[in-house]
């Protein structure tokens, strides 16, 4: 029964530092893009790091259905 409860704090650590670690690589993503299409002036002038991170998540989501529907 210990080694059940152990491993169960395992396996939601593990789960915790997944999705830490998707979220961080996202936003680091995110910033080094938008960071390169605003030096290069490939965003209107308007635009701020919310419209990139936008499009960002409607790429990943878009791929994650895709991947759901193929299934």
């Amino acid at each position: 029964m210990l080694l059940f409860k152990e491993n169960e704090s395992w396996n939601k650590a593990n789960l915790i530092g997944q999705r830490a670690g998707l979220i961080i690589s996202y936003a680091l993503f995110t910033t080094v893009l938008y960071g390169i299409m605003n030096l290069t002036k490939k965003i209107p002038e308007s635009w701020n790091f919310f419209h990139i991170a936008t499009i960002t998540v409607v790429i990943a989501a878009s791929g994650w259905a895709l991947k759901q529907l193929l299934k």
